[in-house]
Order: structure tokens, then sequence, then C-alpha cells
């Protein structure tokens, strides 16, 4: 039905759970750690069936965010 999306800065070991969606592209409205400083964020996804994660975790992708 969708899939839970996770992210994480790099560095850090825990994924935050940061939406679902239905639809892509998933747009990722998070702050900065620091205004205006871009940061590497790591993201990854989950299945969801109903309200149910399901199957395995994604494969990570890491990309540089500038806000």
């Amino acid at each position: 039905d969708g899939v839970a999306v996770y992210s994480r800065r790099r560095g850090e070991t825990q994924w935050r759970r940061i939406g679902t969606d239905t639809d892509s592209p998933y747009f990722d409205t998070g702050a900065l750690a620091q205004p205006n400083v871009p940061e590497v964020r790591e993201y990854m996804a989950r299945g969801m069936i109903g309200d149910e994660e399901v199957g395995l975790d994604s494969d990570s992708v890491s990309i540089t965010f500038a806000g």
C-alpha cells in the first residue's frame, strides 16, 4: 500500500521514521542541523500494508541535503 521512509544524518546509527508515502517522489522537509550548512543524509524504506510495516529494509542511499 505504501512505504515508511526513514532517515539519519551520516555518522548516526539510529534511523528516524520521517513519514509514510503512497506515491513517489517523497520530499524530506526536515530542518538542517545547522541552518545554511548542507549535510549528508541517508535514507531507506520499508514496505507497508495497511498500518503494518512488512518485508525487509531497502538498500540505503546517501545524498547531500541543503534544505
